[in-house]
């Protein structure tokens, strides 16, 4: 990739990153609910945000350590096994910092 095409790489995630931080880590349900079923829906929410907030901060992480990769000259290399990433995979996932046999190991452990 050239430099053009990382830079607006690196734009895209910043960009990204600014927007996710902007999600909260918790909705506002306003007082609590005194019926059983309205409890267990407001937890329900509860927990879909948090895995909907921690799921958006792994993203985020990688979407940094991607910049970084941009910055020092090392995007697109595999943190995991240092081999080229396939231009396919970081045309699709700009913030992808593991070849996609890396990755796959890693989302099995």
């Amino acid at each position: 990739m050239d430099k053009t095409q990382l830079m607006k790489i690196k734009k895209d995630l910043v960009t990204r990153i600014k927007s996710s931080n902007n999600i909260p880590a918790s909705p506002d349900i306003g007082t609590w609910p005194s019926d059983e079923l309205d409890v267990a829906n407001v937890n329900l929410v509860i927990e879909t945000s948090i895995g909907t907030k921690l799921v958006e901060n792994k993203l985020s992480a990688q979407m940094q350590r991607a910049i970084q990769k941009i910055d020092s000259g090392t995007y697109g290399i595999c943190d995991s096994c240092q081999e080229k990433i396939s231009p396919v995979r970081l045309e699709a996932i700009h913030y992808a910092i593991n070849c996609i046999k890396c990755q796959r190991a890693n989302e099995y452990q």
